[in-house]
């Protein structure tokens, strides 16, 4: 199962702008926690009937994002360094932040972990 998903590259490095990118992260849900939404439909043309019937059960969830990656082109000598390293180096950075998002997807609590709990006169409940 895919976990970084590359939609949209819009190289603007030629007017010493960045590499724009828009993706999409698939992040695992622990399990107990999943929310189903039987009618999602991922951005990505590519998925699969699999990979959409996960989604849709809640065991992974989509999330897209947009960031731009500055590409340093000032000289010639960065010019050269930036043609064997800008895409490496994004996508290790991509690999960063997935990690730090699937980190906080792990630690969240539940959703569910409150539904259906009461409280009246006598206390909470169950």
């Amino acid at each position: 199962m895919p976990k970084i998903i590359i939609l949209k590259t819009d190289d603007q490095t030629g007017t010493g702008g960045p590499v724009n990118l828009e993706y999409l992260f698939w992040l695992a849900v622990k399990p107990g926690q999943e929310i189903p939404l039987p009618t999602f439909q991922s951005d990505w043309l590519g998925v699969t009937e699999e990979q959409t019937k996960a989604l849709q059960q809640g065991s992974i969830i989509e999330k897209r994002r947009t960031k731009g990656f500055q590409v340093d082109l000032s000289t010639p000598e960065a010019k050269q360094l930036a043609r064997t390293t800008a895409v490496p180096g994004i996508k290790a950075r991509l690999e960063q932040e997935f990690a730090q998002v699937q980190a906080v997807e792990n630690n969240k609590i539940s959703p569910l972990q409150f539904y259906g709990i009461t409280w009246d006169d006598d206390g909470w409940k169950s």
